[in-house]
């Protein structure tokens, strides 16, 4: 099973993606084994920008999410009641299902 979970969402959007949305909406996330890395760049290329997180993850190799719009991904988040977050991952989809608010999203 590929599986990624953000234990807290508020914090992981605020301190992780948000900087890279201040960039550039276009980023790039590759998640590993306990680990999630991001690169982004300003859209002229005089800055880039790569930073590594800590995340839980039972993936047993890296997958990449090519994101063309990191602020999609925050506001879908924003949708989501709970703090903790896990996704499975399905070819080059991510999906998230959450029976007790009926919210799936993929």
């Amino acid at each position: 099973m590929n599986r990624f979970t953000i234990e807290n969402k508020n914090k992981f959007c605020r301190h992780f993606l948000e900087p890279l949305l201040k960039l550039n909406p276009k980023c790039v996330l590759k998640l590993e084994p306990e680990k999630v890395h991001a690169k982004s760049s300003y859209p002229d290329g005089s800055l880039f920008l790569e930073a590594t997180g800590s995340i839980d993850t039972d993936l047993k190799e890296q997958k990449e999410l090519a994101f063309v719009d990191i602020s999609r991904f925050i506001k879908t988040l924003d949708f989501v009641s709970k703090d903790m977050v896990s996704f499975k991952l399905e070819n080059n989809h991510v999906i998230y299902k959450d029976t007790s608010n009926g919210i799936v999203t993929g």
